[in-house]
């Protein structure tokens, strides 16, 4: 889809397939709480139903990011977003995560996925991005021009959110 040059190394960026499936579950589960971890049947309805939006970083073939959402009617994060089930398109698109397998954090795998992504909301004339986090990533997508819009109806994994939302 797209090769990225970050930090010595050329990432592409491209949609996820459902082969990816099993790298994609292992990131997953070594990223987030198991309360919090998407199941593999969700990820695979992502891929088969929400490809556009459901993007890999990898290096040399290897997977080692991703990020993934779905376009949505309301302009803060709500559980039934992270379901696989079918729900309206809309105005906005729900950034439902964003992920580094961990030996590769902290090198700019996932600021190049929301850079991307929110370039790629913003060319689809939507009126913006949202996404829900915990309280220590507010000044990470703060960063990225994020505003944080309050304490989130979510309660998905059993987590206290906060709402963020970038508008264009």
């Amino acid at each position: 889809m797209k090769g990225v040059y970050l930090n010595k190394m050329d990432i592409v960026i491209r949609e996820a397939r459902v082969c990816d499936l099993d790298r994609l579950m292992t990131i997953e589960n070594v990223t987030f709480p198991p309360k919090e971890a998407a199941e593999r049947t969700t990820f695979e309805y992502r891929i088969n139903n929400l490809k556009e939006w459901f993007l890999v970083a990898e290096i040399n073939g290897l997977v080692i990011g991703l990020i993934n959402g779905r376009t949505t009617t309301t302009d803060v994060i709500l559980d039934e977003l992270y379901d696989p089930i079918n729900l309206p398109d809309g105005e906005y698109f729900a950034l439902l995560c964003v992920e580094t397998e961990p030996q590769w954090q902290r090198m700019g795998v996932a600021e190049t996925l929301i850079k991307f992504i929110t370039n790629k909301a913003r060319e689809k004339n939507l009126k913006g991005v949202i996404l829900a986090c915990k309280d220590t990533l507010i000044p990470y997508y703060e960063k990225f021009g994020f505003e944080h819009v309050g304490i989130s109806a979510s309660t998905h994994g059993g987590a206290i959110w906060n709402d963020m939302r970038l508008t264009f």
